[in-house]
């Protein structure tokens, strides 16, 4: 039965892709939650196909811009896959690919919001001068210019 479920889900989000239809992506995420809850009550983190499931119900959190709730998924596959299927199998390889999208596009997507919250405050569609970002969870990017100008 959850076969078939993950099978119909993948469906949904495939027609979601071809026509842009957010009504299929929403129904095809509800799914894959059933089947991944599904598969976490019947094997468990530590299953392959849970793993599977994760990945899939991952990216179509990520289609939908809930980049919060796909990088809880991923976090918790991430280990499982790892001593499950071993850490250079593709599926691990493509989780941890997709963990790394999630990172950048919810820290870009909140750049870009704020970048667009401050080009309405001036009364542009966007900002003259985009700000450099400086600094990633407390860890430096940049290292500050220290050099005086002449």
């Amino acid at each position: 039965m959850l076969d078939t479920q993950s099978n119909l889900a993948q469906t949904y989000q495939a027609l979601g892709y071809t026509k842009k239809s957010r009504s299929l992506k929403e129904k095809a995420l509800s799914l894959q939650q059933d089947v991944y809850s599904g598969y976490l009550k019947l094997y468990g983190n530590e299953h392959r196909g849970t793993c599977l499931i994760a990945e899939n119900y991952a990216l179509t959190l990520m289609d939908l811009g809930r980049f919060k709730e796909a990088k809880r998924v991923m976090r918790q596959t991430i280990p499982a896959a790892q001593r499950v299927i071993g850490a250079n199998h593709v599926v691990t390889l493509k989780i941890r690919w997709c963990y790394a999208e999630a990172l950048y596009k919810d820290d870009c997507a909140k750049a870009i919001e704020y970048l667009a919250q401050r080009g309405d405050e001036r009364g542009r569609s966007r900002p003259a001068q985009p700000l450099p970002l400086l600094e990633h969870r407390g860890v430096p990017l940049l290292k500050p210019n220290t050099k005086k100008a002449p």
